[in-house]
């Protein structure tokens, strides 16, 4: 039974993610409030491609429930070896990372989306492995208190490291440019991707 749902679920994610079919990018935008006194809040959330990410988390999350349930609990994650200075939140239980972007990253992601929900549906027909992070969903949330307004770009990714001891020295950040610093930064566990090269020579 179990199998047969999974093999359901992977058939409907194929249809969903088919390049044939996937030239719709839809959003769905929420507003609701936070009403406690003196702490007055509106919130917009705008879910980007829902369709689509709905069908991978289909596939690579136990249910959409727990899903929401990680996200409900965050704090601020001080991620090393990166040079884009973008502010990084991990969910409590550690599964999933949340990344915020500018706005002029967020919208060059939306462009290639497609592109992206393509290579998923590859590696899922094909059945073979992506050496590209799970993406799981994409959001713009803007907060409005009064006169202030403050907007924020967010990317939830699966976490790399949950449930997994990895040795300090296998760990890279790569952009797939050769023309970074030599070596990561002094102190820093994250390796740049010319380590890689020399690790692998």
């Amino acid at each position: 039974m179990v199998a047969r749902h999974a093999l359901s679920c992977v058939c409907t994610v194929l249809r969903v993610l088919c390049p044939a079919c996937g030239q719709s990018q839809a959003s769905i935008t929420v507003d609701f409030s936070d009403l406690t006194p003196g702490a007055q809040c509106a919130f917009t959330c705008t879910i980007y491609c829902p369709v689509h990410f709905h069908a991978l988390r289909q596939v690579y999350l136990d249910s959409e429930r727990s899903y929401v349930q990680s996200l409900a609990y965050v704090h601020d994650w001080a991620a090393t070896g990166g040079a884009s200075g973008a502010t990084f939140f991990q969910t409590e239980d550690e599964r999933f990372v949340i990344k915020s972007l500018g706005r002029t990253e967020f919208v060059m992601f939306l462009k290639s989306a497609l592109a992206y929900f393509r290579h998923m549906h590859d590696a899922l027909l094909e059945d073979y492995y992506s050496m590209l992070v799970k993406i799981l969903g994409v959001y713009k949330v803007v907060v409005n208190s009064g006169s202030k307004k403050n907007t924020k770009y967010l990317v939830v990714m699966e976490n790399l490291f949950h449930g997994r001891q990895i040795p300090k020295h296998l760990i890279f950040d790569l952009k797939g440019k050769e023309r970074r610093n030599r070596k990561a930064t002094t102190g820093s566990q994250v390796r740049l991707d010319t380590d890689l090269f020399d690790y692998t020579r």
